[in-house]
Parts: structure tokens; C-alpha cells; sequence
């Protein structure tokens, strides 16, 4: 169990890495714009565990994915279950609670690798978790915004009649917040209304100084190892 766990701590990101690839890249490969709401948070769920088992050894981080993440599955979820009035407002307070739980969770990922005195290949999978996290914190704060104020974003008809079905809403917003925080904008998706076009532009400048920040450090940390690993070849 004692090995298990040493390998799990280590690897821990690969594993985050792998579930947040499984709600990115599978399910909408899977299931296109026909993926039912609820199967899109149950995927979602799946990367709230993994961002608590995550946490685990750390015991402040644990308390804080178990502060976030189980009223984020609990409302999210049970949302499902409620009548259509009470199901969109619950749903809204789950995902709210999504949002700040992925945001603050790429902060302490990141914040994690810059204490690291040594560069893994797992702190490159932390990276990457990162920056994954934040873009889906982004589509699933455009995809709340569409709801509370429907016509925030301008599409084109036949993408517009999907989001009103409800169906593709979340994997719709997911691929434009990507869109966004990589600053290439297609343009098949635009914000109209201002709090729409503050969080594009927030967005796009995130991007930008995640990778700014991030290629600084891992360079700065992986210089550091080397010198560290030079001073002890040098030592007699």
C-alpha cells in the first residue's frame, strides 16, 4: 500500500493530466454536440476526484478539495434530479463552485512546481494540468454567463440553435474559452455583451502570462537542478 501511494504521489499529475484529456478530447470526440448535460458533468466529476486525490498528501489542500469539490459534485449532480426551475438554479451554484475550485487549483498546481527544488516529468505534466484547468474554469464561466444572460455571445445560426437546446452549451463554450486563452479567435464565436467581452479579453491576457510565468520557472527550476547537479559531480 506504502509503494502504491509513493507512486501514486509521484505520478499524480499524469493521472490528473489523463482524466482532464478523457472530458476534453474523448467525450467530445464521443459524443459532438449531442452530449447530454448531465453526462457533461458527470465527466466533470471525474476531474474533481482526481484533483482531490490529488491533494491528498498535502493536508490543507485536501481540506480545500473537500470544502469545494463535494458541494461542486453534490449540486452539480443532484441538480439533475430537481425540477427545471430549481435544476437550473442549483446547477448554476454548482458549476460557480466548479469554477473557483479549478481556478484556485491551477494556482496551487503551479504554485507547487515553483517550490519544487528538482524538475520531474511530472511537474511537466502539472504544467500542462494547469493551463487545462484554466480554460476550463473560462468555458464553464462563458457557459454560466449564457445562461444568466442569454445573447452574451454572437454564433452563427445553426451553432445557436444547439446552445438553446442545451445540448453542446458546455463543449461549445469549453472549445471557445481554448480559442480565447490561446489568442487565435476564429471568429465563429464573438462576445457581445460586456461582461462577455471583459472576461474574452481577462482571458486571453491569462493565457499570455501563464506561459510567460510558467517558461520562466520550469527554465529557472531546471537550471537549478543542473547547477545543483553539477556542484555535487564537482564535490569530492
Amino acid at each position: 500500500m506504502t509503494q502504491f501511494t509513493t507512486l501514486y504521489v509521484r505520478w499524480r499529475y499524469l493521472i490528473l493530466l489523463g482524466t482532464l484529456l478523457l472530458v476534453l478530447v474523448v467525450q467530445p470526440i464521443s459524443f459532438g454536440l449531442s452530449t447530454p448535460p448531465l453526462l457533461f458533468d458527470a465527466f466533470l466529476m471525474l476531474v474533481t476526484a482526481a484533483l482531490f486525490l490529488s491533494f491528498c498528501p498535502d493536508r490543507k489542500r485536501r481540506l480545500f478539495a473537500l470544502a469545494f469539490g463535494i458541494p461542486t459534485g453534490a449540486l452539480s449532480l443532484g441538480g439533475h434530479l430537481l425540477t427545471a426551475e430549481a435544476s437550473d438554479a442549483v446547477i448554476l451554484v454548482g458549476h460557480s463552485l466548479a469554477v473557483v475550485f479549478y481556478f484556485w487549483a491551477a494556482v496551487l498546481i503551479i504554485a507547487s512546481l515553483f517550490r519544487r527544488q528538482a524538475m520531474s516529468l511530472d511537474s511537466v505534466f502539472g504544467a500542462i494540468c494547469g493551463y487545462l484547468l484554466i480554460g476550463m474554469a473560462w468555458g464553464m464561466l462563458y457557459s454560466m454567463l449564457e445562461t444568466v444572460r442569454p445573447g452574451s455571445f454572437q454564433m452563427g445560426s445553426q451553432l445557436a440553435a444547439e446552445v438553446g437546446a442545451g445540448q453542446s452549451r458546455s463543449n461549445l463554450f469549453t472549445y471557445y474559452s481554448f480559442i480565447t486563452l490561446t489568442t487565435v479567435g476564429y471568429g465563429d464565436v464573438t462576445p457581445i455583451s460586456t461582461p462577455a467581452r471583459t472576461c474574452a479579453w481577462l482571458e486571453a491576457l491569462t493565457g499570455q502570462f501563464y506561459l510567460a510565468v510558467l517558461v520562466a520557472g520550469l527554465v529557472g527550476t531546471l537550471q537549478a537542478t543542473k547547477l545543483q547537479g553539477s556542484e555535487t559531480e564537482q564535490a569530492p
